[in-house]
């Protein structure tokens, strides 16, 4: 019944949709804020497998002959200040079974392991060098992002962004059970409203699966239970209306995707408080010393005003001035007297 009522209501909203003229039809997941030559680029190596002229544009986008020439030059780039964060990332064509170890007793770590020829590469899965550190030195890292870790530079990384469309909301619960411990989970429901993929259970699965947060470009539901739980959940707002697991619309995961009109990355970094969220960029260090500053001057602020201190006024912006400042008259006054207008 649930899978009828599920057809009939999409037939109505598309036959409507058709009726105003505003059917789109969507024909491929990939959506990055990207010129079209690149995306063009992209569609065809990973689709077809066909290498075209590499376009120069806003990504930076390079072919190596081997993983060891990847893995020097991503390495090269993590030591810089400015690219600190690069990382090898692959995709889960190679095995990984969280909590238990690898079937062949050889290895110790689970491995992206590739073969080209006689020659070898490989390289353990994010999080598996962990078991290596000390008490002290896992302690360091708990609050570190896995790119920010340093070992990490010796893993391949896995980190989950997932993209979903209408009620089926297949992709994130296969994430839940994919992503590496310690995942923010990013959801892209492009311009979803209706149907809520998070609530008190999904957050509490999530939870259990080891991701340390959610945040969904989409409406939440169960907002009292979300509230008093200790899962942090970031939604654009709340419905009652919820989704289903039918697999006719999996989505994707691990992909580019839009949340919130931001580009977001597996592999990006995330902070969220109460008052939202943002995505770190990689040439962060800038950014960090002006919040430094303005955090120094709020501080400051505080001890002024506990201390008995009137804020009554901005110290930098004389808003009063600009508001009675005759413009008009003043820059006729310039044309006149300066720059000799009649």
């Amino acid at each position: 019944m649930d899978q009828y009522w599920e057809k009939q209501m999409i037939d109505r909203y598309r036959n409507k949709a058709i009726e105003q003229q505003n059917y789109i039809t969507l024909t491929k997941q990939l959506r990055m804020q990207a010129d079209n030559e690149t995306l063009a680029w992209i569609d065809a190596f990973t689709k077809k497998q066909i290498i075209n002229k590499i376009p120069h544009h806003d990504y930076e986008i390079k072919i190596f002959d081997s993983p060891e020439a990847l893995d020097l030059e991503i390495k090269k780039k993590a030591s810089s200040e400015k690219s600190r964060l690069s990382r090898v990332i692959a995709n889960y064509d190679w095995d990984y079974k969280k909590g238990k170890k690898p079937e062949d007793t050889s290895k110790k770590y689970w491995e992206v392991d590739v073969w080209i020829e006689n020659q070898r590469w490989h390289k353990p899965w994010n999080y598996e060098l962990e078991q290596n550190l000390n008490k002290d030195e896992k302690k360091k890292i708990k609050e570190q992002a896995w790119a920010e870790q340093a070992h990490t530079i010796a893993e391949v990384g896995s980190t989950y962004t997932i993209q979903g469309f209408e009620r089926d909301s297949t992709s994130l619960y296969y994430a839940m059970q994919k992503a590496p411990k310690g995942s923010v989970l990013v959801i892209d429901r492009g311009t979803e409203t209706t149907y809520a993929w998070v609530g008190e259970f999904v957050a509490i699965m999530a939870q259990q699966c080891g991701m340390a947060g959610i945040i969904i470009d989409g409406p939440a539901t169960d907002k009292l239970a979300l509230k008093k739980g200790n899962f942090p959940v970031f939604c654009t707002g709340f419905s009652p209306i919820t989704s289903m697991v039918t697999g006719t619309s999996k989505g994707a995961v691990q992909i580019p995707i839009s949340c919130g009109g931001t580009v977001v990355k597996p592999g990006d970094i995330i902070l969220g408080d109460a008052d939202g969220v943002i995505v770190v960029p990689e040439d962060f260090l800038p950014y960090l010393e002006t919040a430094e500053k303005k955090e120094a001057v709020e501080i400051a602020r505080r001890e002024f005003l506990a201390n008995g201190g009137i804020y009554n006024k901005r110290p930098d912006f004389d808003v009063v001035k600009l508001f009675e400042y005759d413009m008009d008259k003043n820059i006729q006054n310039i044309k006149n007297n300066e720059c000799k207008y009649d």
